[in-house]
């Protein structure tokens, strides 16, 4: 009896994959590395740091201080097979979108030059429309390439080639499907009934009123259940906290974009690295400590400039107002330490923007300047 597939198996295969694509794409680079020489100025990988893993693996050094803590990227080439069933496997792990979030987990895990260029190249959206026998409940499925009439008109004849022709059809009243059945008997007028047109005559063609969802039960109610539509619902939120806060950088040097599961799961894809054997309990808690300055580095460098951002100069935005509540920017303090507090006098400019504001705080009253503000979205009632 064969033995069990195990994930030790998966990963050794993943690896000869890697190692076969670059073997092919890289043969010159490998052969200088694994003599332990130095790649030549003007080479295309002496940017990314490159070497050698244990296991002979092409991997592009500097991601020693970032937040995941992750395995530093492997290097594929982009015109590489390999290289592109990766890049669709992401496609399509995110259902075709969140485009950014989907880049910011490749480049977590490979260094593909010229990604966002093959990423865009990956398959386009696919619908499927959904066909339904009123009296046996039998379904049938058929894809289709877009939401236009055509697409709808083509869906429909295939879906008669293999299920014949109905008598009646009952369907919403979908602009591309009240589209079809018009263009259907504008054909049936001007054109002799020959093979192709023949099989539309005769269909009798309902339409549900508008704002009447439930006369569309036996079709309506296959959608998701409450465990089917919660599950889809928990994959929704995760890619949503999944997306990058910022610009996601293709630079090798630049660590992962931050998105909203750090905050919450404490990496964007939720692993979280068991820490290194024989780790004993103090040094676990420096690499916490460094884990959590880290991460109010980046914040302050990349994130909180977002929320203090002024857009003056580019058009008018509304002034900060006596009653925002919001955070006092202080690069000084430690992290997590920025004071907050609730506006209690503003100082506005003869442009009509606030250059100052005096803030209520739980340690006082203070001044700050405008610039070192960031206004919460969390929005005020009667002044409450």
């Amino acid at each position: 009896m064969p033995a069990a597939t195990t994930m030790a198996h998966v990963s050794k295969a993943k690896m000869l994959l890697y190692k076969q694509s670059q073997a092919i794409a890289f043969a010159e680079e490998l052969k200088v590395l694994s003599v332990g020489a130095a790649l030549l100025r003007g080479n295309r990988l002496v940017g990314l740091n490159a070497y050698l893993d244990n296991d002979g693996v092409l991997r592009t050094r500097g991601r020693l201080n970032s937040i995941d803590i992750a395995e530093d990227a492997i290097i594929l080439a982009p015109g590489c097979r390999i290289t592109n069933l990766i890049v669709r496997s992401f496609y399509e792990k995110f259902h075709h979108l969140a485009h950014e979030t989907a880049i910011n987990d490749i480049k977590a895990s490979f260094y593909i030059s010229r990604l966002r260029v093959l990423y865009k190249s990956a398959q386009e959206k696919r619908w499927v429309a959904l066909f339904t026998c009123l009296t046996l409940r039998a379904v049938h499925f058929e894809f289709a390439h877009s939401l236009d009439t055509s697409s709808c008109i083509m869906c429909l004849s295939n879906f008669m080639a293999l299920r014949g022709t109905p008598k009646e059809i009952f369907s919403d009243n979908g602009t591309n499907i009240r589209a079809t059945k018009k263009a259907v008997r504008e054909e049936l007028k001007n054109i002799e009934h020959d093979k192709i047109t023949i099989k539309f005559d005769g269909i009798k063609w309902r339409f549900n009123p508008p704002g009447a969802p439930h006369m569309g039960g036996a079709w309506e109610r296959l959608s998701f259940n409450d465990e089917g539509l919660r599950n889809a619902l928990m994959e929704a939120q995760f890619i949503i906290n999944s997306r990058p806060l910022m610009f996601v950088s293709l630079d090798t040097e630049d660590d992962a974009a931050l998105t909203q599961n750090h905050l919450l799961l404490g990496s964007a894809n939720g692993y979280k690295p068991l820490p290194k054997e024989g780790m004993n309990l103090q040094r676990r808690w420096i690499e916490t400590q460094r884990f959590g300055d880290r991460f109010w580095q980046r914040w302050i460098k990349e994130y909180a400039p977002v929320l203090t951002r002024r857009t003056k100069w580019f058009k008018k935005v509304p002034p900060i107002t006596i009653g925002s509540i919001v955070v006092i920017v202080d690069e000084l303090l430690p992290r997590n330490l920025w004071l907050k507090g609730r506006v209690i006098e503003t100082m506005m400019a003869k442009d009509g923007q606030v250059r100052r504001v005096t803030i209520k705080t739980q340690h006082g009253v203070l001044e700050r300047p405008a610039t070192k503000i960031a206004v919460l979205d969390v929005g005020l009632e009667d002044g409450n």
